[in-house]
């Protein structure tokens, strides 16, 4: 469901690769022409318009956002992904960030390429963004990598701060906010949780096996 921006958009993607600067690309999602103003900020504030070269030293700094990673539209040295497994089918979801976290931590790099662009952007409603963030809690804890360290405050103050005077759209981004926080510590505390809620509250109910 993504679609490239423009005809060079895989020559620009491939070239660190290419280069050999890193081992791994994604490329930058921009939102699509009918994405709601909260979707089309998600997405700018996930894919700026600066490249990025991260090592495993950038990881003390960024913290979990150093494993910041969308197989979405990316591209991986063929001998680099099978050395570290591909892609993982024990966890839920997040298949990518997992994946980039072992490659740091091998010692490669992954570069950020926001000359290679992609529209892709979704219509979640409330139900679909509690089931996508319950899913991402279950992740984090099955991956056991560190907390989003108030990662999602600093999203809503700088979304608020994008809409400005479009005091209409904060009740919703405040209440897109807290769904997404609850379904997430939920997720996070899933093995406490019934098999049978934990497939209701999931986007993937086919995955939980009593």
């Amino acid at each position: 469901d993504a679609l490239p921006g423009e005809n060079t958009f895989l020559e620009r993607l491939l070239a660190p690769l290419i280069q050999g600067e890193a081992q791994a690309a994604y490329a930058r999602q921009v939102p699509r022409p009918d994405a709601s103003p909260l979707e089309a900020f998600a997405r700018r504030f996930n894919y700026p318009e600066r490249p990025e070269l991260r090592t495993a030293e950038d990881i003390p700094r960024l913290g979990i956002r150093a494993f910041f990673f969308s197989n979405v539209a990316s591209a991986v040295e063929t001998g680099t992904f099978r050395a570290l497994g591909g892609f993982s089918e024990e966890v839920l979801v997040n298949e990518d960030m997992l994946f980039c976290a072992s490659l740091l931590k091998a010692g490669h790099r992954v570069a950020y390429v926001p000359e290679a662009w992609v529209l892709h952007s979704h219509r979640y409603t409330l139900p679909q963004a509690f089931r996508r963030y319950f899913d991402i809690g279950v992740f984090m804890a099955q991956a056991g990598l560190p907390s989003a360290g108030g990662e999602g405050m600093r999203f809503l103050s700088r979304q608020l701060a994008h809409l400005g005077g479009r005091l209409d759209l904060w009740p919703r981004a405040v209440l897109e906010a807290g769904c997404k926080y609850l379904a997430w510590h939920l997720g996070r505390r899933h093995r406490l949780l019934p098999c049978a809620l934990c497939r209701r509250l999931s986007q993937l109910p086919a995955w939980w096996k009593p």
